[in-house]
Parts: C-alpha cells; sequence; structure tokens
C-alpha cells in the first residue's frame, strides 16, 4: 500500500501543482485567459482516454510493468514540461501528463486484487486519502518551489515540474522494485481473448456497474463544479480573499483526507455511501441559511465528511460487481466516465450559477437526497436477491 500511496499522491501533485503557475505561463508566453484555460482543461481530456487506456492495458499485461512504465515515462514528460519554450510545447507535454499520469487507476485493480471483503473499503480510503493529500499540497508545492516572487525573471518555472519528474522516476522504479504482480498469467490469457466492445457491452449489462458509474459521473461533476463556483460564492457572500479562500480549500481538503483515512474503520461500504450523501445533500442546502463565518466552517467540514467517505464507497463496490481479470477494464471505464464529468461540471454548474446562485445549492441537495433513495433501494433489493 505504501508505493499505491505514493503513486497516486504524486499523480495528483503533477495535476495541481501547475495551478498557481498559470498566471506566470500567461506572462512567459503572452497568452490571453482562453489559452490560459485550455492548460488547465487539456490535462483532464487526455486523462479521460488515458484511464480507459492503462485499465485494459493492465488487465491484459498486467499490473506491475504497465503501472512502472507508465510512472517513468510520466516522470520524463514532467521534465519537458519544465522546458517548454512556446505555449504548443507546453500543451502538448501537459496533454501526455494527463494520459500518462491516468496510470493511477491500475491501482485501484491492484487494490482490488490484494483485499478482501473485511479490507476492501478500509484500503479504498487510504487510496481516496492519497487522492485528497495531493490535491491539497499540488498547488502549494507548484508555487512554493517556483519561487516567491511576482517578477518573472525571478520565478522558476522549471523546478516545480523537475521535482514532480524526479518524484514520479522515483515511484516507477519502486514500483518496479517492491510491487508484485498481481493478475495471473491464466488470468492475463483470459483477457486477451476478449474483444474490447463487447467487454464494455457486456459490462454494463450489470446494473450495478450501471448505477456506480452514474454516482461516478454525478460526484466528479458536483465536485468540478464546487470547486469554481463554491469559491465564487463565498467571496460575493462572505468577502473571502484570496488567501481566505486557500485557507478555506486546505481545511476542505484535510477533513475529506482524515476521513477517508478514519471512517472506513467504523461504517460499511453501504453506510458511507448512503449517509456520504445524505450528509453531503444537506450541508450544501444549510449553505444557503449561513449568517456567519463559523456556521459557514462547520457546514463545510459536514460537506467535506460526506464527499469523502463516497468515493471509497464507489470503488468498493465496483471492485466487487467483475472478475478479477475486469478490475482494469471497470476502473478505467469508470475513472474516464468520472474525468467526463470533470470537465463538463464547471460548464453544467455555471449555467445554473448564472441563473440564481442559490439554486445551485438546492438543485445539489434535491440530486444527492433522490441519489440517496435510489441507492437505498437498489442495495436493499440486490440483498434480498442474494
Amino acid at each position: 500500500m505504501p508505493v499505491l500511496f505514493l503513486v497516486i499522491f504524486v499523480n495528483m501533485i503533477g495535476f495541481g501543482m501547475i495551478f498557481p503557475l498559470l498566471p506566470i505561463f500567461k506572462i512567459e508566453f503572452l497568452l490571453t485567459d482562453l489559452q490560459v484555460g485550455y492548460i488547465a482543461s487539456i490535462f483532464a481530456v487526455f486523462s479521460l482516454f488515458g484511464t480507459l487506456f492503462f485499465g485494459i492495458l493492465c488487465d491484459k499485461f498486467g499490473r506491475k510493468y504497465t503501472l512502472s512504465i507508465a510512472l517513468l515515462l510520466g516522470g520524463i514528460v514532467y521534465f519537458l514540461t519544465g522546458y517548454s519554450q512556446s505555449y504548443m510545447e507546453l500543451l502538448i507535454y501537459r496533454g501526455l501528463s494527463g494520459f500518462l499520469t491516468s496510470c493511477f487507476v491500475i491501482t485501484f485493480a491492484i487494490t482490488s486484487d490484494i483485499s478482501d471483503d473485511s479490507n476492501k473499503f478500509r484500503y479504498m480510503g487510504i487510496l481516496g486519502a492519497a487522492f485528497s493529500l495531493g490535491f491539497i499540497l499540488g498547488p502549494a508545492i507548484g508555487g512554493y518551489l517556483a519561487g516567491d516572487s511576482n517578477n518573472i525573471d525571478e520565478i522558476n518555472l522549471a523546478m516545480p515540474f523537475v521535482v514532480a519528474g524526479a518524484v514520479s522516476l522515483l515511484a516507477g522504479v519502486l514500483s518496479i522494485i517492491f510491487l508484485r504482480e498481481t493478475l495471473s498469467k491464466e488470468d492475463r490469457s483470459l483477457e486477451k481473448q476478449a474483444n474490447l466492445v463487447q467487454s464494455i457491452k457486456e459490462l454494463y449489462t450489470n446494473k450495478k456497474i450501471v448505477l456506480f458509474t452514474y454516482l461516478t459521473i454525478l460526484l466528479s461533476l458536483v465536485m468540478a463544479g464546487i470547486e469554481v463556483y463554491l469559491s465564487v460564492w463565498l467571496n460575493e457572500n462572505f468577502n473571502l480573499t484570496a488567501r481566505d479562500m486557500g485557507y478555506y480549500w486546505g481545511l476542505f481538503g484535510a477533513v475529506i483526507t482524515i476521513s477517508q483515512l478514519a471512517l472506513p474503520r467504523f461504517f460499511s461500504a453501504k453506510q458511507a455511501l448512503i449517509g456520504g450523501f445524505l450528509i453531503f445533500g444537506l450541508s450544501c442546502l444549510l449553505l444557503l441559511f449561513a449568517t456567519n463565518i463559523y456556521i459557514l466552517i462547520i457546514l463545510s467540514i459536514f460537506m467535506a465528511m460526506g464527499m469523502g467517505i463516497i468515493f471509497p464507497s464507489i470503488n468498493v463496490n465496483l471492485a466487487i460487481s467483475g472478475a478479477k481479470n475486469e478490475q482494469g477494464l471497470i476502473f478505467g471505464v469508470n475513472q474516464s466516465f468520472g474525468n467526463l464529468g470533470r470537465i463538463i461540471g464547471p460548464y453544467a454548474l455555471g449555467w445554473m450559477f448564472f441563473i440564481s446562485p442559490n439554486a445551485v445549492w438546492i438543485a445539489i441537495a434535491v440530486i444527492c437526497l433522490l441519489t440517496a433513495l435510489l441507492v437505498l433501494q437498489f442495495l436493499e433489493k440486490e440483498s434480498k436477491q442474494v
């Protein structure tokens, strides 16, 4: 698990560390606001295809070396990104980084392989914590390594990517040395005989996988939109500064991380899934009644707790929905849909936010309540059939 934790942590740092550097790249390459947006979004677009690619590849050729090679190549691409000489080079390398760092999907398959019903939820929570921790520290590390100056000549744009590249290479080497192959040659040979399109069709005849794919899209869409528009709402309603917002999101991420590490020890995946949606939805609705910063912080803590325990719950249910030699395909397809949600989330919630900011929180609350009821009904029906 330590190596798997490191893999996800490194990948999320690579995703997040570029955000404090975007204003510098704008000056460096004389970019428009739209071009800056492309730098941020191209990573997610290529990740959409990468998660599916690596999910399929690790079922066909095994987990260990598929993951190791992707990490090593990703480290090289980070180095190249740091020394980009043009906007087009930066876009190409950023897209390649999005594609290669999607190898994190293999860690879900490995975790599913090595765990059983007694510890699967806890292990998935640990991977979720690695995501959250990398998301929290990524921007901070990127900004720190670039330097504390507004003078473009005193900023070191290469350093964050050099460090990320070195750590990615280290993770690749450690995975070669310490990871064991968890998918047998027999299981791999069975997967090679399968037709990809047919495999995906058969996968989605499973109603449970359809349900949890919907949940992944929904949660990814909501989270991506909230990351953008909750900050705007906080500024307009509570006059939070950029520094205040940094503290706020730091707290949010920290609570998610702690929840994913601690709560799986006390609740089942079913309880956490239904309770997570109820807690998150209710907290969003109560934002409308937050009259001071203290109430806001309390509600935000509950929002983060709810969000934190939903993702590992989804992954546990996905893991037990297919055979061992299908785990890569299951998680690859699922994470591709998740990336699609992350791409369209800011646009979907942005349209609603434009009509009425308060409508966003009401809509999320209603959707979460209905989703919790849907999941409860589905899982109860499934348990009766067993």
